[in-house]
């Protein structure tokens, strides 16, 4: 706390009530209108949107800040993917000083660009152009305006496609698609490859030919897969399904120049040249970390699996916790392969501690009763006879605790949490994608309920997985929607293309991505995808999307957030105004 107290004098915990006021022994602290404004901008520059929305309506209290907080209030909506609204925020700050009229008029103009990108991604062509014509920038910038061109220009792909019923023009693209159609893996295999057609079926294109691929849930098969792929000189690999399957072809595809993109999560394929498709842990494990900050919970603890996968997401969570100021008090690893996690739950629980302070308490009493005997107070006398059996009761110090484990272990652990006192109605427990899946809800969702974890867009997943049941009569693996967002990437990249394999890889990176059936997805040119998630809720037969991920990438924040600080800066070196 010395270092919060140094950032904010009068602020005596890091523990803020939504009246920003808070019994320090028995004095009530208020925060100056000027420790609002700092922690509003500390908390929106670290996506903790709950705790700016307390500060930020402060400022719109304030006289001296009502102008800020408004502005600040249109960001904040932007950053959470409430676009819309944050525009028509923005919008009371017409007639106010000429700082903030300009820097919300230039903000506008970001979203102007979003609610055109979400539109056209939804085939909503009206509203696309309406958002475009709504551009109006105060200062205009390259950037800026590239974006809206190429907005205009997909624009004008879109309804040009819509007029000409033949498409079968430009060079046909050949997409080599391979999956474990047979091994181990057929049945994830064969459904990913019906996702596949489904995207295809559904985005039709005669020049896009899919060519699936056995790799037969094997290395070698993997390898055989891709020399076949290239040998029929495809465009792309998309594929294969695991890490190891995809370093077994990643030197082939290399050498024939053919890009690829693998469902694999792997990070360190991205260094070789892959393009890994895979849900990112990184990502995930950021955002459970800024639930637990954003809930005020200031420790944390981590019972992870013993493997690369728990020790991956365990660093990155402990990562951003501490950037975020969340103490992680305890961190376990269990095997994956136990079905018994009592011996790191009682490392969580400090038994051993608990234990020694039984044993020290016990021997302080046996001391006393040999000074004092019959004279010790029967309290004293009470206590003692309750220690004859030493029973150590769980410490748990830390008020969230981080799972990132497997839907189908979760249950057993859950059942073993209770004991421990670090189930649901102990702690906030916090997960990762892997829960969402049915297999959470074997127990009703028992000692869980109330729990958090990101996954994919609600909405878009959920439409995916109702079109897969009505076309195949059946339900879709969580990993198919990776096969199916794959080919409706590779689709769309094609057509802004203009129809030229050659050029599909740089429509890869587009700046604003895709709207994929996974929510908002951005090829990077490092090789890595990044996404977007909801916040979803545990309950009893299912889940709910507590907070629902912007359907584009959010603007950037301002730099810096006050726009008087901007104009100073600038009149500082442009004194005329030129």
């Amino acid at each position: 706390n010395n270092l919060l107290n140094e950032q904010y004098p009068t602020l005596f915990s890091e523990e803020v009530s939504s009246t920003s006021q808070m019994a320090v022994s028995n004095t009530v602290i208020e925060l100056t209108t000027e420790e609002h404004k700092q922690l509003a901008e500390d908390s929106l520059k670290k996506g903790l949107y709950k705790k700016a929305y307390k500060h930020i309506n402060h400022l719109k209290d304030s006289n001296e800040y009502h102008e800020y907080g408004i502005y600040l209030e249109g960001i904040l909506l932007s950053q959470q993917g409430m676009f819309e609204k944050a525009y028509k925020t923005l919008d009371e700050l017409t007639g106010f000083n000429k700082e903030f009229n300009d820097a919300a008029r230039n903000y506008q103009a970001e979203l102007a660009t979003s609610l055109a990108w979400i539109a056209l991604n939804q085939n909503n062509l009206n509203k696309a152009e309406q958002w475009l014509n709504r551009y109006n920038p105060k200062k205009s910038s390259r950037r800026l305006d590239n974006k809206k061109e190429t907005l205009e220009d997909r624009l004008n792909i879109e309804r040009l496609s819509q007029l000409d019923t033949d498409k079968n023009y430009g060079k046909p693209l050949k997409v080599a698609l391979l999956l474990p159609l047979s091994g181990v893996y057929q049945n994830i295999g064969l459904n990913m490859l019906e996702a596949a057609q489904l995207a295809l079926f559904q985005q039709p294109n005669p020049n896009i030919l899919l060519y699936p691929h056995d790799t037969q849930s094997t290395e070698m098969g993997a390898r055989l897969a891709a020399q076949k792929a290239i040998s029929d000189k495809a465009n792309i690999i998309v594929g294969p399904l695991t890490s190891e399957h995809t370093a077994a072809v990643q030197n082939y595809a290399q050498s024939a120049g053919i890009p690829v993109l693998s469902f694999s999560s792997d990070l360190q394929l991205s260094e070789k040249g892959v393009h890994v498709f895979g849900h990112e842990q990184t990502l995930q494990a950021t955002q459970a970390a800024k639930m637990i900050a954003d809930l005020d919970i200031s420790t944390t603890a981590i019972l992870a699996p013993d493997t690369a996968y728990g020790f991956e997401m365990s660093q990155n969570f402990q990562q951003e916790a501490i950037h975020l100021g969340v103490s992680v008090t305890q961190v376990a690893y269990f095997n994956p392969q136990s079905t018994d996690q009592s011996e790191q739950l009682k490392k969580l629980a400090q038994e051993e501690l608990s234990l020694k302070l039984l044993k020290d308490e016990k021997s302080m009493l046996e001391r006393e009763f040999s000074i004092v005997g019959a004279a010790m107070s029967d309290a004293s006398l009470t206590r003692l006879e309750d220690l004859k059996i030493l029973n150590p009761q769980p410490m748990v110090n830390f008020g969230a605790l981080y799972l990132p484990v497997t839907a189908e272990k979760l249950p057993l652990i859950a059942s073993q949490l209770a004991f421990y006192d670090m189930d649901s109605d102990h702690v906030q427990l916090i997960g990762s994608a892997l829960w969402h899946n049915k297999s959470v809800y074997s127990n009703k969702g028992e000692y869980i309920k109330g729990a958090y974890y990101p996954a994919p867009n609600y909405k878009l997943s959920a439409q995916l997985e109702s079109d897969f049941k009505q076309h195949y009569n059946k339900d879709m693996l969580p990993i198919s929607s990776l096969a199916y967002d794959a080919i409706k990437l590779v689709t769309s990249a094609y057509v802004y293309s203009d129809y030229r394999p050659n050029r599909l890889t740089d429509m890869f990176y587009a700046p604003d991505g895709y709207l994929l059936s996974n929510g908002p997805t951005k090829l990077l040119k490092s090789g890595l995808t990044e996404r977007l998630y909801d916040t979803y809720e545990v309950r009893t037969y299912s889940y709910v999307s507590r907070e629902a991920a912007p359907l584009a990438f959010p603007p950037a924040l301002p730099d810096p957030l006050d726009p008087k600080e901007k104009s100073s800066f600038d009149s500082f070196f442009n004194p005329w105004g030129f």
